[in-house]
């Protein structure tokens, strides 16, 4: 049996913390005018951001090749403080199995990096399996799988809605990234975690589809079609349109492939 927790966080802008780098940098505004958009004094980066939202699924493959999918978890804002949603994602954390593996997309270069900061700032233990090396070789070895690395090997490192694209699977379609702090400024939370949650839709897809290479008598089909009705049952998120249309569609492609298959045979 293997088990896999795939996960995903949203952030919220640390203005003050910010405000305090360009202090100590010497910054002020009228700099601006003369700084590129992107320069971390005008835009911050990774050290600046504080989780929002969490939101987790696990996946378990059996020996005999058959899938499960777990239920679909998430810690949200404003109600919990960060301290609160780290706690109670660590929690899953520590109950996971030793053999079991954290999946995201892009961890290595943001959720995983910005969880540890969180972390340390609020004061809350880092589960033992989320303290391993950062090279990205080093922490596949320690449970750690970033589907990113994983499935673009040395190519340009590519968006999850890019690849998502490619293979006709639901994603981004709650809100942009770029609009989720705009969600948080106006309060709506509940899009927040619809957004987080859908994440971890597209990023378990992505992952299922790896799966077959891995574990030759995994039933991939069957746990897509598991996958879309878990995202189609959450009648209350946008989402579940999407994911509807998408388990419709995996249905009609692989009737196809059976009519083509049956065709073959008796052709």
């Amino acid at each position: 049996m293997t088990k896999f927790l795939v996960y995903d966080a949203e952030y919220s802008r640390d203005v003050a913390g910010h405000a305090l780098y360009q202090q100590a940098e010497r910054y002020e505004p009228t700099h601006g005018l003369k700084l590129p958009a992107k320069d971390p004094l005008v835009s911050p980066r990774w050290p600046f951001r504080t989780v929002a939202a969490i939101a987790w699924l696990e996946i378990e493959v059996a020996d005999d090749g058959q899938i499960f999918l777990g239920q679909l978890g998430a810690v949200c804002g404003p109600e919990l403080t960060e301290a609160q949603m780290l706690q109670r994602f660590f929690k899953t954390v520590d109950q996971l199995p030793a053999h079991a593996m954290l999946v995201g997309w892009g961890t290595g270069s943001s959720d995983d990096i910005q969880i540890r900061l969180a972390a340390t700032r609020c004061g809350v233990r880092l589960p033992q399996r989320m303290i391993v090396p950062l090279q990205p070789g080093k922490r596949y070895a320690a449970g750690q799988l970033d589907l990113m690395v994983h499935v673009g090997g040395d190519g340009a490192r590519v968006h999850l809605a890019e690849y998502c694209a490619a293979l006709r699977i639901p994603a981004k379609v709650v809100a942009a990234p770029t609009a989720v702090s705009g969600l948080i400024a106006s309060g709506n939370w509940s899009l927040v975690q619809a957004v987080c949650e859908g994440d971890v839709l597209s990023t378990a897809a992505v992952l299922l589809y790896q799966l077959p290479c891995h574990f030759d008598d995994a039933r991939s089909l069957g746990a897509l079609l598991s996958l879309a009705r878990l995202g189609a049952s959450r009648m209350d998120r946008p989402y579940a349109g999407a994911f509807t249309a998408w388990q419709a569609e995996l249905v009609r492609r692989e009737s196809g492939r059976v009519v083509e298959a049956l065709a073959a045979i008796h052709g």
